[in-house]
């Protein structure tokens, strides 16, 4: 029986994770990223969220840390 959200619906990757790795790795697929916003802009980035005026995903960049950088 189907329901309310047909193709939408989310489906279980399990085993398939290598799979989608790899082609993200090589290029064959890419994933959507409306926004990206630094970790202090959190505020920002919820409200565009909820908002729902975007397609794709909106992504927080944590600060580097100063050992890293």
């Amino acid at each position: 029986m189907p329901n309310f959200l047909g193709w939408f619906q989310a489906i279980a990757l399990g085993d398939k994770w290598p799979v989608l790795l790899d082609l993200l790795k090589r290029g064959k697929i890419r994933s959507l990223v409306a926004k990206t916003y630094p970790l202090s802009a959190i505020a920002e980035a919820q409200t565009e969220f909820l908002a729902k005026k975007f397609t794709g995903k909106l992504v927080l960049i944590p600060p580097v840390p100063e050992t890293f950088s």
